[in-house]
């Protein structure tokens, strides 16, 4: 009997990031897969906007719609999307940054901003 090998591919990145509910401690991000039923979880990156630091990582989300809670308010955050499946993880999405002080929604055509300032 042949032994047959199936080989799933990396997960693309999620797109379509958006932010349907912010609040001064919490926001409610939506997105899209395009990759069907080959995604078993995602994971939610975020920090603060302009931070060096590492992200914070929410992992096991099974829905492409997940509240954040518990941030800082009149604080600006940026957040990106990963998908998971058996052969890894997928790059990230396109950066979604968001200020929970006003509940102003910023999206960025570009996830490798350097710089960026903003004067509403």
């Amino acid at each position: 009997m042949p032994i047959t090998t199936v080989l799933s591919a990396v997960p693309l990145p999620p797109t379509n990031v958006a932010a349907s509910e912010v609040t001064s401690d919490s926001v409610t991000l939506k997105w899209t897969s395009r990759n069907g039923e080959d995604v078993q979880s995602y994971i939610i990156q975020y920090k603060l906007t302009y931070s060096s630091d590492e992200y914070s990582s929410i992992a096991g989300v099974m829905t492409t719609q997940y509240r954040v809670s518990r941030i800082e308010a009149n604080t600006a955050y940026e957040f990106r999307i990963v998908a998971v499946n058996d052969a890894g993880q997928s790059q990230p999405s396109l950066l979604l940054h968001i200020n929970t002080s006003k509940g102003r929604l910023i999206r960025l055509a570009e996830c490798k901003v350097l710089t960026l300032y903003i004067s509403c």
